[in-house]
């Protein structure tokens, strides 16, 4: 008897068709679709404030220069709509308003440590945007609210007094500080420093180090050591906390001197390093005790209108990100001079966003909610 055959194009099709609707089962099972933006979501009081780098009000001026740092406040009221899983509200800002640490997701974080949404920050060639989105924590909850604040970095100059901002697509004029247009910062004419000093850069919640620089002028160096005589400075990291990046070519010496076509600026080349880069006869030497107490031999031919910057990178023990409680600190000791140095380095909140709410409330679970708070924490 012959067997009848399955032609082979059937079978291969209903194999796919198999394998889609299973495909787009899963998918539909672990990605939700989100409620989007609940219009019931009223937010008030958009405002901007000048702070300085490390967060606190400016004090003395009455103009905001480009490259400064502002905080933009907005408060959100959910009370007179029923809120589900996955609805969000969202701030667009101008481009040249850049928003900081873009790259983890922020908390609205209730006072009993419920993280009641999440926000997303991006920055784009268009706008600087937010966008926060509820999780189940407002399930049974009533009386939703609470407020934002995000540090931003202005980008560019302005000819308005004030910025226009959407605020989940309803467009707010809000007045820059002191209600007047961003303008240049004032030229400031290259300097040779008078005395060592050191200190760090800017750190995010993604950073997996710290980079260091101990400024040394060519003019001190060249009184307190003799010519040829060695430098030699003790650099001492938090034991525990940090340690010298392996990769010796991230510590190097930088001579930084008056740009000669343009006297109000500094010109800059690498002249040594740690893994052996030598130019115009300067060397570096870099050496490390288990104990993270660095030794760094330096020589060259100091210029008396340089400067001299030794940076250094240290990662976080144990190949970690950023501990946020932690102050690193870091202290350098020029030997022969006696001359201490020291700075420190903590992580500075970019962004804070607060919820309040009442139980027992009338907000209930919408289909699929829980996959969409599953979605948005993988």
């Amino acid at each position: 008897m012959k067997r009848l055959r399955t032609p082979r194009w059937r079978a291969v099709a209903a194999t796919s068709a198999l394998l889609a609707t299973a495909s787009a089962f899963l998918v539909s099972a672990a990605t939700p679709a989100s409620a989007g933006i609940n219009s019931g979501i009223v937010l008030t009081d958009a405002s901007l404030s000048h702070v300085d780098q490390l967060g606190n009000p400016v004090d003395g001026r009455q103009e905001v220069w480009q490259g400064d740092h502002l905080v933009f406040s907005v408060n959100y009221d959910a009370t007179n709509t029923t809120l589900t899983p996955g609805d969000e509200f969202t701030v667009e800002l101008p481009a040249f308003l850049d928003l900081q640490d873009t790259a983890a997701r922020k908390p609205l974080l209730a006072a009993d440590g419920v993280t009641a949404g999440e926000c997303t920050l991006s920055n784009t060639t268009i706008n600087s945007t937010l966008a926060c989105v509820f999780t189940d924590a407002i399930l049974g909850k009533s009386d939703v609210r609470g407020g934002l604040k995000m540090t931003l970095q202005v980008a560019e100059t302005t000819t308005a007094p004030s910025v226009e901002v959407g605020l989940s697509g309803k467009t707010q004029t809000v007045a820059l500080p002191y209600g007047k247009p961003v303008a240049a910062r004032p030229a400031e004419p290259w300097q040779v420093a008078s005395e060592p000093s050191e200190y760090s850069e800017q750190v995010t919640s993604n950073s997996k180090g710290i980079n260091w620089s101990i400024l040394a002028p060519g003019a001190w160096l060249n009184e307190h050591y003799p010519a040829g005589s060695a430098v030699v400075v003790q650099d001492t990291l938090m034991a525990g906390k940090l340690v010298l990046d392996e990769y010796r070519a991230y510590n190097r010496i930088i001579e930084e001197c008056v740009d000669p076509r343009n006297p109000q600026a500094g010109i800059s080349r690498v002249v040594a390093d740690g893994a052996g880069k030598s130019v115009d006869g300067f060397r570096l030497k870099v050496e490390a005790t288990p104990q993270q107490e660095i030794t760094l031999t330096m020589s060259g031919p100091w210029s008396s209108q340089c400067n001299y910057h030794v940076k250094l990178r240290s990662t976080f023990a144990d190949n970690k990100t950023i501990d946020k409680s932690v102050t690193y600190e870091n202290t350098a000791t020029f030997v022969a001079a006696g001359t201490q140095v020291k700075t420190e380095r903590a992580y500075l909140e970019s962004f804070t966003g607060t919820a309040s709410y009442q139980d027992g409330g009338k907000t209930k679970q919408s289909p699929g909610a829980e996959q969409t708070v599953a979605s948005e924490d993988a």
